[in-house]
């Protein structure tokens, strides 16, 4: 079968016209229409694909950060920066 593109979803910053690369994904074990992004320009994108949104986005770190993985735990997640934080 083919891949097709249901939906372009954009993460960029407030103020920002390009899209800074990905660094991370993670899927929600207990909130199946959730996924998560990491991305170098310091953001974590918590996003509903069932609705084809951005939940939240924060400034998780003050340097790209590298990882980001969901919790077995409702609402919870964990990021590693390039501080080592």
């Amino acid at each position: 079968g083919q891949v097709h593109s249901l939906a372009k979803l954009s993460s960029a910053r407030a103020g920002q016209q390009d899209l800074a690369p990905l660094t991370s994904f993670d899927w929600s074990t207990t909130s199946e229409h959730k996924v998560c992004t990491a991305s170098v320009d310091t953001t974590i994108t918590i996003w509903d694909i069932e609705h084809q949104r951005k939940e939240h986005q924060l400034i998780g770190h003050d340097k790209p950060i590298y990882d980001i993985a969901f919790s077995k735990v409702a609402h919870l997640f964990a990021s590693v920066g390039a501080v080592g934080s």
